[in-house]
C-alpha cells in the first residue's frame, strides 16, 4: 500500500519545505501491518496505543485501521529530541 520510509535523517528532510521530517508519504494511507510503521511501533504496541488513546492519529474505516502519512509525520515530530549543548 505504502512505500517504505527513509532511513536517515537527512534523506527525510529532503524535499520538505516545511522544515519537518517526511519519514512517510504525507498522502499515503499505511495499514498497522505495513512494514513501514516498525518505524514507530510494532503491529501489537499500535494496537495497544489506539485502546489507550495514545500514539498516532488514525482512522477507522468500518473495521480497517489506517494512518495517514502525515498525521505519522507530525508524531515523529513530536518525538524528535534536540540535545542540550554544553
Amino acid at each position: 500500500m505504502a512505500e517504505t520510509p527513509p532511513q536517515d535523517v537527512e534523506e527525510a528532510e529532503k524535499g520538505s519545505s516545511s522544515g519537518h521530517l517526511n519519514w512517510f508519504d504525507p498522502d499515503a494511507l499505511y495499514r498497522p501491518s505495513d512494514d513501514a510503521l516498525r518505524l514507530i511501533a510494532t503491529k501489537g504496541t499500535l494496537a495497544v496505543w489506539r485502546s489507550l488513546g495514545k500514539g498516532p492519529h488514525y482512522l477507522r474505516v468500518g473495521s480497517r485501521i489506517l494512518y495517514p502519512g502525515a498525521d505519522l509525520n507530525s508524531f515523529l515530530a513530536k518525538c524528535r529530541v534536540k540535545p542540550i549543548e554544553k
